[in-house]
């Protein structure tokens, strides 16, 4: 990633005088908040405490076209007792919200926004942690509830499901439509689809596809 300076940290820079630090605040999905700077003392900023002991580095931003969701990776270290290899393994820091500033450690109020995303999946490495800083728009690609399909979404035995694994279809397997839910395992009414929800297809159908749909995929023989 790239930090642009703002024209008044150019200026500073002019003078020969390095004094940019970079701030990076961290928001778990469990609503911890953490700050880190490579500065060599405590700063305050928008109501966080960033603490040093940041030592990380970026890759080539991909910043993708359109809604597409950017990325960048994400090394380092972070010499901070809260992040424990147990909660990386758990997944609490997955997901987690990242905003960055570039500042002056003298003027850290001027301090210029440069980047927000959140976390990827967090690698544990020999030398560190290794992630993707994914962009904003990463949201937009994340399914939200449930997909209306004809097929059930369950997996055959699971507990959305509720066959038992000792029923004598079990076997036979499920090919998730709702005729071989209902015929074979007798199991309609945990049936996680939607088999009678009408499509686009419907709207191109001739009259050989009258009646509900069962779930199959076009041209698959019936047993």
């Amino acid at each position: 990633m790239t930090v642009l300076p703002s024209p008044a940290q150019s200026a500073g820079l002019a003078t020969g005088v390095f004094r940019t630090v970079a701030l990076w605040r961290v928001t778990r999905r469990d609503g911890e908040v953490f700050g880190w700077t490579d500065h060599d003392r405590v700063l305050e900023h928008d109501g966080c405490r960033f603490v040093p002991g940041l030592d990380l580095s970026t890759g080539e931003v991909d910043a993708g076209s359109g809604l597409a969701a950017g990325q960048a990776p994400v090394r380092g270290r972070v010499s901070d007792a809260a992040i424990t290899s147990a909660d990386l393994a758990a997944g609490l820091w997955d997901g987690a919200r990242i905003e960055v500033w570039c500042a002056e450690w003298d003027e850290v109020e001027r301090a210029v926004r440069v980047a927000t995303g959140e976390l990827g999946d967090i690698r544990e490495g020999p030398d560190g942690f290794e992630a993707d800083m994914l962009g904003p728009a990463v949201r937009l690609e994340q399914v939200r509830g449930r997909t209306y399909s004809h097929t059930c979404d369950a997996r055959l035995g699971d507990a959305r499901c509720g066959v038992p694994a000792d029923h004598s279809g079990f076997a036979a397997g499920c090919d998730q439509s709702f005729r071989i839910c209902r015929d074979r395992f007798s199991n309609a009414l945990n049936f996680r689809g939607f088999p009678y929800q009408s499509g686009n297809d419907d709207l191109f159908a001739g009259p050989e596809r009258a009646g509900p749909h069962d779930g199959r995929a076009k041209g698959q023989v019936r047993s």
